[in-house]
């Protein structure tokens, strides 16, 4: 009886240290009880000896509470903790759209683009025969933010096949963009940092560039991986885009529908001696919503101060190239969008001294394949008057280029695109006597 007795009194003491959390609580309800007659004096002694000895319940309880308000701080350290590193990763990975993951702070993407393309028509000209060629590229991009407004970027570029360009069909337009002139190759084609300022109005990059990422842009004609393949309608044949290279470029952005953007880069791409010579271009850029539809309207000038030889006069070997240009895109509705190019050069150093091009792109949701892209464009490069006296003067019959292309790029899945694509050049290199060619292609764009 009395072991059960103990029992609940230590029930009642632990609920009242529960309560009251204090030994001298304990000590009331004891003293209660004892006054109640509910137990003895031996029983009041007894219970309040264990309470107080060294291994008591007191400091038993004392002992669970320590731990629990040791274990809540270490509970509130790590949650906070937690939070900053949260904070600290939301803050500094770059999120991009086609990246496809990253390392820390670093995002990492890239791709794999295969061509393959044969000729028809072509073994009456001067080149002799039709061929079938290919190439390969891969390309790996890692960016990272440095600071709160900075941003640093490499590329890297392998490349393996010349493709068609060359001695096998040489034309102004071109045939595809994506194809090396040197066999294999691996390279670094861009590293820079940028900077920006005043809450993004005003962004600069300097460091290893391609000029062609700021100017001459077009959202429908402007990436040879997933558009058109001719490097005509990638960018304006008439504006002479030098090599990457050393470079600085900078953007003001003066309200949300007005681009600013000024770019210098060293001409000959070689590192040396690179405020020598230099390439200058300056683009405004207008953004507006017609009809609610988006369009992006570019107007530029440049000067490639490179020495130039005058074509009636190759004597005359230190004359510069300038130039004006402009790209149009507009949407017309939710599936169609149409684009146009148009650009002058300087006719004594140049052997076309105008270039334009147009097209369409149609989305595929129109037929129920979202995602899917058709597009279609024609283009020409036309002879400057000096070229087409030389040309004379040679006993050959001068004509403007021509060159049309379409392609179909069907989705595979959201890694994968194919695209059939056909070419078809007249006058290749201004030669009136060069037979129509028909190209057609096949291409596998893998990105990651």
């Amino acid at each position: 009886m009395k072991k059960i007795l103990l029992s609940m009194l230590f029930i009642v003491t632990i609920f009242a240290f529960t309560s009251l959390s204090h030994a001298s609580g304990v000590e009331a309800v004891l003293k209660m009880m004892l006054k109640k007659g509910m137990i003895t004096e031996a029983d009041y002694d007894e219970v309040m000896d264990e309470m107080k000895g060294p291994d008591s319940l007191e400091q038993r309880v004392q002992s669970v509470e320590q731990k629990t308000a040791d274990l809540g701080r270490k509970q509130a350290v790590v949650a906070k903790q937690n939070e900053s590193f949260t904070e600290h990763v939301d803050k500094h990975i770059i999120h991009e759209e086609g990246a496809a993951g990253g390392l820390g702070n670093l995002a990492i993407g890239g791709g794999i683009t295969m061509v393959g393309q044969g000729t028809s028509g072509n073994d009456g000209n001067a080149t002799g025969e039709d061929v079938v060629d290919g190439n390969v590229s891969v390309d790996l991009e890692i960016s990272a933010a440095l600071g709160e407004h900075g941003e640093g970027f490499i590329a890297l570029e392998a490349i393996s096949g010349d493709g068609l360009p060359g001695d096998e069909l040489e034309t102004f337009w071109g045939v595809n963009a994506d194809a090396g002139d040197n066999g294999s190759s691996l390279e670094v084609i861009e590293a820079w940092y940028e900077h920006r300022f005043g809450n993004d109005a005003v962004t600069v990059t300097a460091g290893k560039l391609d000029l062609t990422n700021y100017f001459d842009g077009n959202k429908i004609a402007n990436d040879e991986t997933t558009q058109f393949l001719a490097d005509g309608f990638i960018n304006n044949l008439s504006i002479e885009f030098p090599d990457n290279g050393f470079g600085v470029r900078l953007t003001a952005t003066p309200s949300e529908i007005i681009d600013i953007t000024l770019g210098f880069q060293e001409g000959d791409a070689d590192w040396e001696d690179i405020f020598e010579d230099p390439f200058l271009i300056g683009e405004v850029v207008v953004k507006p919503q017609i009809a609610g539809r988006q369009g992006n309207y570019r107007a530029s000038v440049w000067t490639n101060r490179t020495p130039h030889t005058k074509i009636l006069n190759t004597g005359d070997t230190n004359e510069h190239n300038s130039g004006v240009g402009i790209s149009v895109d507009q949407q017309l509705i939710d599936d169609l969008s149409v684009f146009g190019r148009l650009g002058f050069q300087n006719a004594d150093v140049s052997l076309f001294d105008l270039a334009w091009s147009g097209g369409i792109q149609v989305e595929g949701s129109l037929w129920g394949r979202e995602g899917d892209v058709f597009a279609i464009a024609y283009g020409e490069a036309r002879l400057s008057d000096d070229y087409e006296a030389d040309r004379r003067a040679n006993s050959l019959m001068p004509a403007d280029e021509g060159h049309f292309e379409f392609y179909y790029s069907l989705v595979v899945n959201e890694h994968v695109v194919i695209s059939p694509d056909i070419q078809i050049i007249t006058n290749a290199m201004g030669d009136d006597n060069f037979e129509t060619v028909v190209v057609g292609a096949v291409r596998g764009q893998v990105t990651f």
